[in-house]
């Protein structure tokens, strides 16, 4: 179940902005058809309507959607296929010459097999800049932070990423790596990003 998408620095979206499907507290008309009860201490709506005028970024926010999804079940496949040289098809906010040297940011939180998961990432044209992952059991914790080719590692809670901090490429997601080795937690991620779906 989605629970937030936030994009900054893609297509019309130059500042940070973000979809939450949390249920405002005050909520009380039709709870029974119109919200998902979680484990998580809030609720989430079934669905949401985006509205606004022509041209203001309502189709952009599905096509960030769509890159996000696109880049984590393909950036290692992608980056064999390119002989390593691949560019990421990356287009940027266009209307400030700054935000072309800056990096695209990503991140989705959503709730799978009773877990909430937060992963995200910063890109460049060419490579991976930044990405995370966390979870929430009774508390958030990061599973793995990862600042260029530096990836830091929770062994407790992520055991499976112990030991391919060397093995993942500057173009690929560390995430796509360890799902493609058929890793547990990173292989159901994965398969969520694969049911992730939109009209």
């Amino acid at each position: 179940m989605l629970i937030e998408f936030s994009v900054e620095n893609f297509l019309s979206f130059k500042d940070m902005t973000t979809i939450s499907m949390v249920a405002a507290k005050p909520f009380k008309e039709h709870k029974e058809s119109h919200l998902i009860e979680t484990n998580c201490h809030f609720n989430l709506l079934k669905t949401a309507i985006i509205y606004g005028n022509n041209a203001s970024g309502k189709s952009n926010l599905l096509e960030a959607m769509g890159f996000m999804k696109q880049i984590v079940l393909n950036s290692f496949r992608d980056a064999l296929l390119d002989n390593n040289e691949r560019k990421f098809p990356l287009e940027k906010f266009a209307l400030n010459t700054q935000s072309e040297k800056e990096t695209s940011y990503f991140e989705i939180s959503f709730i799978h097999n009773e877990t909430k998961y937060r992963y995200g990432f910063e890109i460049d044209y060419d490579k991976i800049v930044a990405e995370w992952l966390f979870h929430t059991t009774s508390k958030e914790v990061y599973l793995f932070k990862r600042d260029y080719q530096k990836i830091e590692i929770n062994k407790y809670a992520f055991k499976e990423g112990v030991g391919k901090e060397e093995d993942v490429k500057e173009n690929v997601l560390f995430l796509s790596l360890l799902a493609t080795l058929g890793k547990e937690i990173s292989s159901n991620i994965v398969d969520w990003f694969k049911k992730f779906n939109f009209v």
